[in-house]
């Protein structure tokens, strides 16, 4: 496995949502039950010049809070055994992983019909 030694949650956003993944599949070699992400593929990847300015947009500001809430809602969803618990826990996870992949649209200047192509995918 490739790791990027880069504390960036932006990035790290970016690579998780709806159209990060479409990305991937597009650029990396499918294997099995996945994608191999090595460099030679990612680095295809196209990223936002925003992402090399910290602190450069209101959307990436938000993106990066909500990475810090969804982190913290996962490490709360390992400890909890309850299922209602969990399923408003679950609800949370989903508003925020929801709002990302519109605010990574947002970021990449995608149209409505371009989003129905990813969300489609």
């Amino acid at each position: 496995m490739w790791i990027i030694p880069n504390g960036n949650k932006a990035l790290l956003a970016i690579l998780n949502s709806k159209f990060g993944w479409y990305l991937i599949s597009k650029h990396c070699t499918q294997i099995q039950n996945g994608y191999q992400l090595i460099y030679k593929y990612l680095a295809k990847i196209p990223i936002p010049k925003l992402l090399l300015i910290v602190n450069s947009s209101k959307a990436l500001l938000t993106i990066i809070a909500l990475v810090d809430q969804l982190l913290q809602l996962h490490q709360e969803k390992s400890t909890i055994k309850l299922q209602s618990s969990l399923a408003q826990i679950q609800g949370k996870i989903d508003y925020c992983e929801g709002r990302i992949d519109e605010l990574v649209y947002e970021l990449y200047g995608l149209t409505e019909e371009e989003r129905k192509v990813v969300e489609g995918a």
